[in-house]
């Protein structure tokens, strides 16, 4: 697939990003702990992340939550990259310097104590 191709392949896709009144509860540096329970089901909070906490490095906006969209329950909320020490998810990485950032939506996560 050439560049072109590419190109016209990302404005086809539908878009997920919504307009949002509301702001979101977590800013770029803020410490934040994933969920450690999730719903029943698929879900969009990796197990290796749970009950773990990570820092706010980036904020995109409202997006749809697929998880609700399939259930003809269109949901948008903050989308937010949440870094995590490689070390603190990881036993056998203990040292490690490295570290994970995923895109988790705002209703799985909380404040870090």
């Amino acid at each position: 697939m050439g560049r072109a191709d590419m190109a016209a392949a990302k404005t086809a896709a539908p878009r997920s990003d919504r307009e949002s009144a509301a702001a979101p509860a977590h800013a770029v540096g803020d410490r934040v702990l994933a969920h450690l329970a999730a719903p029943a089901g698929h879900t969009r909070l990796p197990q290796y992340v749970r009950g773990r906490n990570g820092t706010i490095i980036a904020l995109h906006g409202a997006h749809l939550l697929p998880n609700d969209t399939v259930r003809d329950r269109p949901t948008a909320e903050p989308l937010h990259t949440v870094s995590f020490a490689l070390a603190d998810l990881f036993a056998e990485l203990a040292g490690s310097r490295g570290c994970v950032h995923l895109e988790i939506w705002e209703r799985f996560l909380d404040r870090a104590p």
